[in-house]
């Protein structure tokens, strides 16, 4: 069974392709009803349109739009949260270092689109989800999303362009999400970080 759903998520556009398993429980669905979110189990394949204002094609268009830029590890994943029907997945991450902006604390929290509850997982093969001791250099902006589950005492952002402004640190090296556009991928995908840090400062 194939269900296409499309729903707008704050500034961008979320495309979920449903596939069910072989082996997924079959759920009873009334004519004229849809079915429940989430299945008890499937895997679904998201795709995210973020607007062309979110789009940045080079590291000063990132650095210019962000109103923090941070060097930190992700603490931890917490369980998926249901945002209409897509699944959302906030992560903790310990901020190492604080590059632009102002941070109170050493904690923030982002959400990312997908995740796996139960049986039933979201995924995107645009970007990777954040798993706990991975480390990132995180180009950011507030998340005044109302309706959000809320962590005391841990300010709550937005990765600019959806996944664009994640960049993975693995061995001192700079991994961007495939999604990204291929001038940002062309001249940092596997560059130096020491480099990165120095051109992102440069940017400031």
């Amino acid at each position: 069974m194939r269900t296409k759903l499309e729903i707008v998520l704050g500034s961008v556009s979320l495309v979920c392709m449903l596939v069910a398993a072989g082996s997924a429980a079959p759920q009873r669905v009334l004519k004229g009803n849809a079915p429940p979110f989430p299945p008890t189990s499937g895997t679904a394949k998201i795709l995210l349109t973020p607007p062309p204002s979110a789009i940045k094609n080079s590291l000063e268009e990132l650095c210019g739009s962000s109103s923090l830029i941070v060097d930190g590890f992700v603490q931890s994943t917490l369980t998926p949260w249901i945002n209409g029907k897509s699944l959302e997945t906030d992560v903790i991450l310990l901020i190492r270092s604080v590059l632009k902006g102002n941070l109170t604390g050493q904690q923030l929290l982002v959400s990312q689109p997908g995740g796996v509850l139960g049986q039933f997982k979201e995924e995107s093969p645009q970007y990777s989800l954040m798993q706990p001791g991975e480390h990132y250099i995180l180009f950011l902006e507030r998340d005044n999303r109302t309706g959000v589950p809320v962590r005391e005492g841990v300010p709550r952002y937005q990765i600019m362009g959806s996944f664009i402004g994640s960049f993975r640190i693995e061995a001192e090296k700079v991994h961007l999400n495939p999604g990204t556009g291929e001038s940002l991928r062309r001249k940092y995908e596997g560059a130096d970080l020491q480099q990165t840090l120095g051109e992102i400062n440069g940017c400031l």
